[in-house]
């Protein structure tokens, strides 16, 4: 019996490659910008314009019976200083004084509570201002923490709505 041989035959053809190419990439970027573009578009607002320029939102709140008018608080505020403080800092080595002045601004109405809780004020300033490292007072940047912290010290003795602000007036360090 003779065998009979089959040649396979030779293909010398490269793979296809899948992808696209530039073409490809071009296209898919402007079908994703298309797609996005006519989401935004066309999906609904949640407070579409009305034709008079309005938005809606009275027409809703006369509906509920509601209205939001921004009422505009006006409180007349007044300067308390304290009396000026001086204090040691830094250690027995490198012994410096810092002379710090204080004021609050506080409503007119809160001046008077205010000068009678200045005992306990500067009880609470001084125990702080006495730990304070003598070459942290000399940092610029360390005036913002040190009102942070001043601030952190009033609100425990007057109360977290008490005054709107605490400025230092004075500071010298000797």
């Amino acid at each position: 019996m003779a065998e009979k041989k089959t040649k396979k035959p030779e293909t010398d053809a490269a793979p296809v490659k899948s992808g696209g190419g530039l073409i490809g990439s071009v296209l898919t970027a402007a079908v994703a910008g298309a797609a996005a573009f006519a989401a935004i578009y066309f999906l609904p607002q949640k407070n579409p314009p009305q034709a008079d320029g309005g938005t809606g939102e009275e027409e809703a709140a006369a509906y509920s019976g509601q209205t939001h008018e921004l009422e505009e608080v006006v409180v007349e505020t007044t300067f308390v200083a304290l009396s000026p403080m001086v204090v040691s800092v830094g250690r027995d080595d490198g012994l410096r004084h810092l002379k710090i002045g204080l004021s609050f601004e506080v409503a007119v109405d809160q001046a008077a509570l205010l000068s009678e809780q200045e005992p306990k004020l500067r009880d609470v300033f001084m125990s702080y201002l006495r730990a304070v490292e003598g070459q942290d007072l000399e940092d610029p940047a360390f005036m913002a923490r040190l009102r942070a912290q001043l601030e952190r010290r009033a609100a425990t003795v007057l109360g977290e709505s008490f005054y709107l602000k605490l400025l230092i007036t004075d500071f010298i360090l000797t």
